[in-house]
């Protein structure tokens, strides 16, 4: 396509000439909904570096698997944000899954005092998982920490996947017990969640 051509062309004329690899169709298809693929994405994430690494993940997609059709690009961007969206929030949780979502909070609500005692929750919390047995400990850090699937620890650490599900299962019941008695997390919830 001409470049005059490529600012008034629909979105059929653009996807066509961008699965033949017309780079001037890419830039005019980014330049169309980069804004509103940014603004999707940093409603949900509100941090605008990973949301623009994010937009570099969808758009370099886009490009590279060029000679799929995509019928409505709008719909398909929305629905990538989405998705990127849940897989980061899903890492981050699995980062520190009993207390994501606080970091947040506690940093916009909270004074000085406070946040020392998010820092005695830390510390409680690793008590807890340093006084799991060894190999519980393990896959629990495996899992939420590294973000390997229970295949990958069950291979890793050459047991039966069984084993790791009942492990993990163990290990949560073994830290929600122990959190549930520590009078921080009662104070921290009642000063977050009033």
């Amino acid at each position: 396509m001409k470049p005059d051509d490529i600012a008034i062309a629909d979105e059929k004329q653009l996807m066509s000439a961008l699965q033949q690899g017309d780079k001037a169709a890419f830039n005019t298809l980014y330049e169309r909904y980069w804004e509103r693929a940014y603004n999707d994405a940093y409603k949900r994430v509100r941090d605008p570096e990973l949301v623009k690494d994010i937009l570099q993940e969808i758009f370099a997609a886009i490009w590279l698997n060029r000679e799929k059709p995509i019928d409505n690009m709008e719909a398909y961007i929305r629905t990538a944000v989405r998705n990127r969206v849940f897989k980061l929030a899903k890492k981050l949780k699995a980062t520190c899954p009993l207390t994501t979502g606080m970091d947040d909070q506690l940093a916009t609500h909270l004074a000085a005092d406070q946040l020392v005692r998010a820092d005695e929750f830390n510390v409680a919390f690793e008590r807890l998982l340093a006084d799991l047995p060894p190999q519980r400990q393990k896959i629990f850090r495996l899992r939420f920490q590294e973000d390997l699937s229970t295949k990958s620890i069950a291979e890793r650490m050459g047991i039966t996947q069984k084993t790791v599900q009942n492990q993990l299962g163990k290990a949560m019941e073994n830290i929600r017990g122990g959190l549930v008695q520590l009078p921080i997390l009662v104070y921290m919830i009642k000063v977050i969640w009033p």
